[in-house]
């Protein structure tokens, strides 16, 4: 551990936590994984991991007992950043998961951008190697899945 910041990642079972603390140490802060909240309480910061759908961080934030101390934290004004779906967690629900209640931070329903505007295409592709190819390009076939990301229009 670090002397810097210490930052708690709150550890409800979903997301990518422990690269999110990973992340975090790398750059110098005291992450680590919190289950309870005297260690939300004793954080300089409070990281929200979350992936997959919203109703299921919802309710995973809910049932782990993460959620009050969650909310005291951002009341308190302690800085508090959310990640993929733990930033959606801010806000007061989502198309996703009618009825799911998030944080309500912020006022609104997370949805689905409208058509025409740009956004990043994120998923997972297959990759084919065609003959010739480039050294670089048949060392990344070597896993048939890769993820990808670019923004659409580009």
């Amino acid at each position: 551990m670090t002397g810097g910041p210490r930052i708690a990642v709150l550890d409800y079972g979903i997301g990518n936590l422990r690269s999110a603390e990973k992340a975090l140490q790398h750059v110098g802060a005291a992450a680590r994984l919190v289950t309870d909240a005297a260690s939300v309480e004793a954080a300089d910061a409070v990281v929200l991991p979350g992936v997959g759908a919203f109703g299921a961080c919802a309710r995973a934030l809910r049932d782990s007992g993460l959620e009050e101390p969650a909310r005291a934290a951002l009341a308190a004004g302690v800085p508090f950043f959310g990640v993929c779906v733990g930033f959606q967690l801010l806000y007061e629900g989502s198309v996703e998961s009618p009825g799911a209640r998030g944080l309500g931070v912020f006022p609104g329903t997370v949805g689905p951008l409208p058509p025409g505007v740009k956004h990043p295409q994120m998923q997972w592709n297959t990759l084919e190697v065609r003959a010739g190819a480039a050294g670089g390009a048949r060392r990344a076939a070597l896993g048939v899945l890769r993820p990808f990301v670019r923004a659409a229009g580009r």
